[in-house]
């Protein structure tokens, strides 16, 4: 018992330090141009009749029609990164440390059950271990990690509830439609998260009926066909595909993930 209250203790206190120290490195990230593109209103498409960030939100509503037209499907990540960057910029930092936060603290819970846990200390380490090209080029850049990163706290929440209601629940449903929004590839992942926890528990024997599972899963796919199928991903795929060949542009791709994964060890164990 007492071993127990000590690591509770232990991993309370370094969730503490991890989030001074994360607090402190964000206090040292700025935007890019693309982050202050997005914060006028100014990326790919642009919104005039406004100076600065003194735009009404409809005139965000439009500019992210724009985008969903033209070039990227992610107008949830661009409608928090937009409002919270007119808040300020400390405010984005102070939310992305809170999404840090709370994905290593999900982690935790989802294996171990609780939050402070020894585990703690493996996710710490994990963090330390991401190499320049996951830090630098993704999580410090903020129009990257509001889209590819932020949305991962609503697909552990998911996970978590479909452990806890060991049932495909409304609560779990909302947040994997939540998750889909974010980006293509979490679509991606969401779908896959959905189908592998339904085959999984028909093994188990539970036969929820077909107009009921459909029901469940209908919010699910929605959000993944608005994601998929969004006009601007096949307008930003036509102007950027090399050689005309969706195929060759995603091989090159995965080799040079490759090559950035096997350059050095910390990029092994990311």
């Amino acid at each position: 018992m007492l071993e127990v209250r000590w690591s509770r203790i232990a991993s309370s206190a370094l969730l503490m330090i991890f989030a001074v120290g994360l607090c402190f490195q964000h206090w040292h990230v700025f935007p890019y141009h693309d982050d202050w593109g997005y914060a006028v209103l100014s990326y790919v498409t642009e919104q005039t009749g406004f100076v600065g960030q003194n735009f009404s939100q409809w005139q965000l509503v439009n500019f992210l029609h724009d985008e969903y037209m033209n070039w990227s499907p992610r107008f949830l990540a661009f409608f928090i990164q937009v409002n919270l960057f007119k808040l300020g910029i400390d405010a984005v930092r102070l939310t992305q440390v809170a999404v840090l936060l709370g994905w290593l603290m999900l982690s935790v819970r989802i294996v171990s059950g609780r939050v402070r846990h020894p585990l703690v200390a493996v996710g710490v380490v994990y963090f330390l271990a991401w190499p320049s090209f996951i830090t630098v080029g993704g999580l410090y850049w903020f129009s990257a990690s509001i889209a590819y990163v932020w949305g991962v706290v609503p697909l552990l929440l998911a996970a978590w509830w479909l452990r806890c209601d060991a049932t495909l629940s409304w609560r779990a449903v909302a947040m994997l439609a939540l998750a889909a929004l974010f980006h293509e590839q979490m679509a991606v992942t969401v779908i896959g998260v959905l189908v592998a926890f339904v085959l999984a528990r028909r093994l188990d024997g539970e036969r929820l009926p077909m107009s009921r599972l459909v029901v469940r899963c209908f919010p699910v796919l929605v959000a993944f066909g608005v994601i998929i199928f969004a006009p601007g991903n096949f307008s930003r795929q036509a102007s950027s595909l090399q050689d005309g060949a969706l195929l060759g542009n995603a091989v090159a791709n995965l080799a040079r993930l490759g090559e950035l994964v096997a350059g050095s060890s910390a990029g092994v164990l990311a």
